[in-house]
């Protein structure tokens, strides 16, 4: 249901992403991921579908591992067939002809790209040297030159293009970067780095990075806790991106740009929506400390209950258990507490506003000059 929502509430755009997020969960669980590279060291991985110019996660789905027994309905094996049911699913709400899809070298391959042009969706992804398909010779690096770029063709329907561009590294020397694309062929090199890029791969660089923008943004807030229970970091990640994807069509709504909108701000404002109704509630405690209720009318932007309208005892004057007074301890903090605390006498009086026990020195109408401060 809940891909399902998102799937339907925003029309994705031009240019698409599919990646994977690792989201923190350090329980103890068969399918926990690890990986050094990402900001959460493990987690559970989830492979979802973004929008690249704006936060949005059209669909996600989790990550669970090679089954124990017999797989359930909704395990799929294979990376290819992940990417094929994320897709499937999405084309039943919306239609994706004529969108590209980005891809890292972990998902893209020939077969799969041959099925995504079946559907008229473009697509363009880096691609490992020992997928299915791949020339021997685009795989050699041996005689080519440092920022040296070939172009190979699909002899078949020539809808195919395989770019290789051979770099030197401080580390491995010279490495050979494989790009495939179903996009029209983009030819001819890049300037401006002075590296001399091909155009394919400044456009994967342009378009790869949607899940990213997602990642970044629960990383600066996100409800995750350090919970025992993976279901609950499953469901953290769920709404966690319901906000991210909430604040985008916002933004859109109200024509702001979704990247520029404050996370912190929308987010205080879902909070606000969601704890002022249970706030109006409490609010109605008689037996409510005074301080709490103070708190309470200015997240409620409400004016301050005065004397007349408050009850005047809320607390008994006198408790039966015996304890030190909660002025004379707020005056003690500090250097040497421990020492002062054994000082304070215990007494049975009470503070009828707070029902803290307080002393004859601090009461003021039978109040602990704290709450009659306040009311004044």
């Amino acid at each position: 249901m809940f891909n399902n929502n998102c799937s339907k509430a925003l029309q994705p755009n031009e240019y698409l992403t599919i990646d994977e997020t690792l989201y923190g969960c350090r329980n103890q669980v068969s399918f926990r991921q690890y990986n050094a590279s990402k900001p959460e060291k493990y987690g559970i991985l989830f492979k979802s579908i973004n929008s690249v110019d704006f936060a949005y996660t059209h669909r996600a789905v989790v990550y669970s591992g090679k089954p124990v027994g017999d797989p359930g309905p909704y395990y799929v094996p294979g990376i290819i067939p992940i990417v094929q049911r994320i897709v499937s699913d999405l084309m039943t709400y919306v239609d994706l002809g004529g969108r590209n899809i980005s891809m890292d070298r972990l998902y893209t391959s020939i077969e799969l790209a041959q099925w995504l042009l079946e559907r008229n969706i473009t697509v363009v992804g880096t691609l490992m040297a020992n997928k299915k398909g791949i020339p021997a010779a685009v795989k050699s690096v041996e005689g080519r030159e440092n920022y040296s770029y070939q172009v190979y063709w699909e002899t078949e329907n020539m809808k195919l293009t395989l770019h290789s561009y051979v770099a030197r590294t401080k580390s491995k020397g010279m490495k050979n970067v494989l790009v495939l694309s179903s996009v029209p062929p983009i030819l001819g090199i890049t300037k401006d780095d002075g590296k001399c890029k091909p155009a394919v791969i400044k456009l994967y660089d342009f378009s790869k990075g949607g899940t990213d923008i997602v990642d970044q943004r629960i990383g600066s807030y996100s409800v995750n806790t350090k919970s025992r229970k993976w279901t609950l970091a499953v469901l953290a990640y769920m709404l966690d991106t319901a906000r991210i994807n909430s604040q985008t069509i916002f933004a859109l709504n109200n024509e702001l740009e979704p990247r520029k909108t404050s996370s912190f701000k929308f987010g205080w404002h879902i909070v606000n929506a969601l704890v002022t109704p249970h706030l109006h509630i409490r609010k109605q405690n008689i037996h409510l400390q005074k301080s709490i209720l103070n708190k309470i009318v200015s997240i409620l932007n409400e004016p301050e209950t005065t004397a007349e309208n408050a009850s005047e005892e809320q607390y008994e004057k006198v408790s039966e258990k015996r304890a030190r007074c909660s002025v004379c301890l707020k005056n003690a903090y500090g250097k040497d507490f421990d020492m002062k605390k054994q000082s304070i006498p215990k007494v049975q009086i009470r503070c009828t506003k707070c029902g803290k026990p307080t002393c004859k020195p601090h009461i003021a109408v039978q109040r602990c000059t704290t709450c009659d401060s306040i009311e004044n």
